[in-house]
């Protein structure tokens, strides 16, 4: 186990090909509302206090609104396979 393409825990070794593709990319568009309704529910958000959060989602709508309300946001899937030992 080792190098940057490879992790995992006790008893999994989880290896990424040097040339691994994504099997899936997409783009989905979001408006201001939509983000800003699921922003709270991502990672360190969920344990901002509310007047933290309110900040952060006051200057979030406000970097939305100055590209026209809505914007795009590219996906992709990849494909990882675990073994264990």
């Amino acid at each position: 186990m080792g190098g940057a393409d490879e992790g995992g825990g006790e008893g999994v070794e989880v290896r990424l090909g040097r040339d691994a593709a994504p099997v899936g990319v997409w783009e989905r568009e979001y408006t201001r509302d939509e983000w800003l309704d699921q922003l709270p529910t991502q990672g360190a958000f969920t344990r901002l206090p509310p007047d933290q959060l309110a900040q952060v989602l006051e200057a979030v709508g406000a970097a939305i609104d100055a590209m026209g309300g809505r914007f795009t946001m590219p996906y992709a899937t990849v494909a990882v396979m675990a073994t264990t030992r």
